[in-house]
């Protein structure tokens, strides 16, 4: 599930909070018991090279500074995860994948995030 976009400068440190009260995934009283470790890939954004035809470019972007994410924690008596980005190479875009897992369910949800990393001014 998609659940956000941010944007943030190759030296911010940004603080991202996922709220799973407010995306109504949790049952009543239930709160996270577990999260999977983030996985970061880089978007690959889509050529058009006529009208009716999109491709991958041919060779991949160049990472020079890939985004890290840190300090990953349950929050907010555990219906919120909490996650810092730092770096990323500016003109690239970061999806962050990773999953939570219900404690009295045992439902688990993937949640995606897309990190757009601004080019310096």
């Amino acid at each position: 599930m998609m659940v956000g976009r941010i944007t943030k400068d190759n030296a911010d440190r940004r603080r991202i909070v996922t709220d799973f009260a407010i995306l109504q995934w949790l049952d009543p009283g239930e709160i996270i018991a577990s999260y999977t470790t983030p996985v970061v890939v880089i978007e690959q954004v889509l050529v058009q090279t006529n009208p009716y035809v999109t491709t991958l470019p041919s060779t991949p972007p160049v990472d020079t500074t890939p985004l890290v994410i840190k300090d990953v924690a349950i929050i907010a008596n555990g219906v919120q995860i909490q996650m810092y980005a730092e770096q990323g190479t500016p003109g690239l875009t970061y999806k962050v994948t990773f999953t939570v897992t219900g404690n009295t369910s045992t439902r688990i949800k993937q949640i995606d995030i897309l990190v757009l990393v601004r080019m310096p001014v």
